[in-house]
């Protein structure tokens, strides 16, 4: 039954996760699960691993071998976003979402993710001015030591601290006038 079930939902899966990456700047990217006979076990009479090919011609490898970084996060996006569709979950959790990538795949990831915050809460630690602008909240950790430990303090952003924290993003000063006036425009495109 559990060999039927798993099955049944593979080709579901593999389609919605190739449709996904797709949308995320990777348009030669194909996803398979690779299900293979084992000896009975607790978690039945299979193996199951997910396979990936980054690059037309290319063969399909295990993905946990072969991504990158920025492939990697692009993948466990689209799964995650598969996967919270099918179990209804209400808040996804990606942390440096961002991690290995830049240009237009950022702005590719940034788009994906502003969509599914349309209909789920999405959290995301990042490093990347691209998608922070997207945010409709933008909070600031910050590490403090107190009486000899470390705390973390998180506090919403103003409009104008919004702005100078994408400039610092954008790597530079948080009163670089030029990287302020670009932050806007980030935001402003937003919007």
């Amino acid at each position: 039954e559990l060999r039927r079930l798993r099955y049944q939902v593979k080709e579901e899966l593999e389609g919605r996760i190739n449709a996904e990456i797709r949308e995320l700047a990777m348009p030669a990217a194909s996803f398979l699960v690779d299900i293979k006979e084992t000896p009975p076990s607790a978690s039945g009479i299979d193996s199951v691993e997910f396979l990936i090919s980054t690059n037309a011609g290319e063969p399909f490898l295990p993905l946990a071998k072969i991504a990158s970084g920025g492939e990697l996060s692009r993948i466990t996006l689209a799964m995650k976003r598969v996967l919270a569709a099918m179990d209804s979950s209400q808040t996804m959790v990606f942390d440096e979402i961002d991690s290995g990538m830049g240009g237009v795949t950022t702005h590719a990831v940034a788009d994906k993710l502003e969509a599914i915050s349309a209909s789920q809460q999405i959290i995301c630690i990042t490093h990347s001015a691209t998608i922070a602008a997207r945010a409709g909240q933008h909070l600031y950790l910050e590490k403090q030591e107190m009486g000899g430990r470390t705390k973390t303090a998180v506090r919403d952003l103003t409009a104008g601290e919004r702005i100078a924290e994408l400039a610092r993003m954008l790597g530079g000063a948080a009163e670089d006038q030029d990287l302020k006036r670009h932050a806007a425009r980030l935001l402003n495109r937003q919007n």
